[in-house]
C-alpha cells in the first residue's frame, strides 16, 4: 500500500522526497561516520615504525656500528657518530636510505639494514572469538589472520557475515563491513590489513528464539 501510495505522488514529489531520504543518510554518516562493505583490499603500503618499536640497525661494512635501539616517544633512536636521528614515521627502507648517506663517508661497503625486532604494532579484537582483547603481532596482519590470533571464532554464535572494523582516518571513526565467510569458503577476495590501533568486531549471530 505504502509503495502505491508513492507510486500516485507527482514526479515532482517523489524527487522531493528521495532527496530528504538521500540527505538523511549523508547525516546519519557525518554523525557516526562512514560505513563501507567491501570483501577486502589490496597489498597495504610498508608498515612505518611508530613510537616504541624496537630496531635492528646493522652495517654489514662496519660491524662496530651496529646497535639496537628502542624508538622513543620524541621518536628518536641514538646512533653511533652522528648522535640523534628522527626514525618514527618512516618505512625501514626509508630509514635505511637516510642512514646510507649520513654514514657514507664511514662504510667501505655502502649497505644499512633496518629491521624490526619487535613491533608496537596493535588491534583489538572484540565479540564472538575465543580470546577477545588486543594483540601485538610483529607484522601487518589481516581481519581473518586478527582473528584467528584471538583464538578464532566460535561457530555456534558468530556471525562472519558482517564482520566490523572500526578505524580511526583524518580524526574520525570510520567502519568496514567485512564478509569473511566468502574467505572461508574459499572464493577470491582480496585480503583487508588492519592499521595500528584498528578494532575487530565479530558480532553475534541474531536469534529470534
Amino acid at each position: 500500500m505504502a509503495e502505491a501510495n508513492f507510486m500516485q505522488r507527482s514526479p515532482k514529489s517523489r524527487l522531493l522526497a528521495f532527496a530528504f531520504t538521500l540527505l538523511l543518510l549523508q547525516g546519519f554518516s557525518l554523525l557516526w561516520g562512514k560505513t563501507e562493505s567491501r570483501s577486502g583490499l589490496g597489498e597495504p603500503p610498508p608498515l612505518k615504525l611508530m613510537e616504541g618499536d624496537v630496531i635492528n640497525v646493522t652495517f654489514p661494512g662496519a660491524v662496530e656500528l651496529n646497535t639496537q635501539q628502542k624508538i622513543r616517544r620524541d621518536g628518536k633512536i641514538s646512533l653511533p657518530l652522528i648522535g640523534e636521528h628522527v626514525a618514527i614515521s618512516k618505512t625501514p627502507v626509508e630509514l635505511e636510505a637516510e642512514l646510507m648517506k649520513l654514514y657514507e663517508p664511514q662504510l667501505v661497503s655502502k649497505e644499512v639494514t633496518v629491521t624490526v625486532v619487535e613491533s608496537s604494532y596493535q588491534v583489538s579484537v572484540s565479540g564472538a572469538v575465543l580470546n577477545p582483547g588486543p594483540i601485538n603481532p610483529n607484522q601487518r596482519i589481516t581481519v581473518l589472520e586478527a582473528i584467528m590470533e584471538a583464538g578464532g571464532f566460535d561457530p555456534n554464535t558468530a556471525n562472519l557475515n558482517k564482520v566490523k572494523v572500526t578505524r580511526i582516518v583524518n580524526g574520525r571513526y570510520t567502519h568496514y563491513v567485512l564478509n569473511i565467510r566468502k574467505v572461508l569458503s574459499g572464493k577470491a577476495s582480496e585480503p583487508f590489513y588492519l592499521e595500528h590501533r584498528d578494532i575487530v568486531e565479530v558480532p553475534l549471530k541474531v536469534s529470534w528464539f
